[in-house]
């Protein structure tokens, strides 16, 4: 498992085909959130697309498993709860290989969450404007 956690202007200065090798198995998530005022200026492809997630996959050349971005380190820190335990958080998780978000679902039930499907469209953008839910407004996949 991959990690990429940097701001979205920074994903084009990554050497090109970085995971050129990586084996397909590899699943490569995406932490990231697009702030054109406020950090990383203004992104014309990324604005045209309206969905920061496959705009990274186009850059980093793999496909990625959006999760993590609405919410910040210390609420992962102070509200993960024991899988069936009440009021736990749920967790928007995109992607489109099934697989790469059973392996990231895990991950997420494993820091005290519940992963939770999200389908990210340009009228709704990224699971980044999707803030942490308590257990029962989403669906999830426990």
């Amino acid at each position: 498992m991959i990690v990429v956690t940097i701001p979205q202007k920074s994903i084009t200065d990554l050497p090109k085909n970085i995971f050129k090798d990586l084996p397909e198995d590899v699943v490569v998530i995406d932490t990231g959130n697009y702030y054109p005022t406020l950090r990383d200026g203004i992104i014309p492809a990324l604005i045209q697309s309206g969905i920061d997630s496959l705009w990274v996959q186009e850059q980093l050349g793999v496909p990625v498993v959006k999760v993590f971005t609405s919410i910040v380190v210390e609420s992962l820190e102070a509200l993960g709860q024991p899988k069936g335990a009440k009021n736990r958080i749920a967790l928007a998780v995109s992607g489109d290989n099934d697989a790469a978000k059973e392996v990231v679902f895990t991950l997420v039930n494993d820091v005290g969450l519940i992963p939770s499907m999200w389908v990210p469209s340009p009228n709704h953008g990224s699971s980044s404007q999707v803030p942490p839910f308590i257990a029962g407004i989403l669906t999830w996949k426990n």
